[in-house]
């Protein structure tokens, strides 16, 4: 997946799924905090199982591994898109938001498999345009 959409949050808790994006998920799916940036990170049930699974085979030490994936699934939430195609950040999900710095408006960002939610200030920051000549270096053995 690939595209940035910028959306409103309604009622502090409620926002669209952009339509590109939410066509490649069933009805519930799963988001949680990154572990790399201050946003969110929206799965499917099985992509985020499969995190899980990989996390505690890779090379880390299965108390390194254990670690992670707790705080991974401590953080994480099942959120059922609603009829109107929305997210809705109830309870203690709403944690998430705030985590997020994410109040009035938030960005998504499709990256490969996953999206991921932004706050609106954070988003330009880190995925303007103006990034590209930091980003061209670590891209020199490629065709992009």
């Amino acid at each position: 997946m690939q595209g940035r959409y910028t959306v409103v949050v309604e009622g502090g808790n409620r926002m669209i799924f952009p339509a590109d994006f939410r066509k490649n998920f069933d009805e519930r799916v799963i988001v949680a905090v990154s572990m790399n940036n201050r946003c969110l990170r929206v799965y499917s049930e099985e992509d985020f199982d499969n995190i899980s699974v990989k996390l505690l085979e890779d090379g880390k030490t299965k108390a390194e591994a254990l670690k992670i994936v707790r705080f991974l699934s401590a953080n994480a939430y099942k959120i059922k898109i609603d009829k109107t195609g929305r997210l809705n950040f109830k309870d203690e999900a709403f944690e998430l938001l705030e985590y997020a710095n994410i109040e009035e408006t938030a960005v998504f960002v499709g990256v490969g498999k996953i999206v991921e939610i932004w706050n609106k200030a954070a988003s330009e920051k880190v995925n303007s345009l103006s990034n590209i000549e930091k980003l061209a270096p670590l891209v020199v053995d490629t065709d992009l």
